[in-house]
């Protein structure tokens, strides 16, 4: 997310919360930006919550596993 991205937003919901969050169906929220640190760390997604691990994959590929993932499809 961009600081102008981020900037249109505060303007237009003022007083509102921001957050980014990087996830998946099959993993929900695995990663968070939170609203204080929006301008410190821009275009980043932020760090995993407690109970969630990630890996950078050789391929660049993130993964994420945590107590939210789901265990297969039907």
């Amino acid at each position: 997310m961009t600081l102008d991205l981020i900037d249109a937003l505060k303007a237009r919901f003022p007083g509102s919360w921001t957050s980014v969050a990087y996830g998946s169906t099959e993993m929900g929220r695995g990663l968070v930006l939170v609203d204080a640190d929006l301008y410190a760390h821009p275009e980043s997604v932020g760090q995993p919550p407690p109970m969630v691990t990630t890996h950078v994959a050789d391929d660049g590929e993130l993964w994420l596993r945590g107590p939210t993932m789901f265990s297969g499809y039907l």
